[in-house]
């Protein structure tokens, strides 16, 4: 019993030891420009061959606005 509560305590202090670096902040901006969304407006119809917002569409429509 108490090797093994031994090993566990090793375990946890090797484990706890090892350099976790946090992500940068360039890192992280990169990651949420890739989580939003490609701005402006997106309509996708049917279905084919063009991907549109993870999605295989046959017809995909960008940019159209009434401004």
């Amino acid at each position: 019993m108490v090797i093994c509560a031994m090993g566990m305590v090793g375990f946890y202090q090797v484990h706890n030891a090892t350099d976790k670096q946090p992500l940068s902040d360039l890192a992280l901006e990169n990651i949420n420009a890739l989580a939003r969304d490609e701005g402006g407006n997106v309509r996708c119809y049917g279905y084919g061959n063009i991907e549109c917002l993870g999605r295989r569409v046959e017809m995909r429509f960008t940019g159209f606005s009434l401004d």
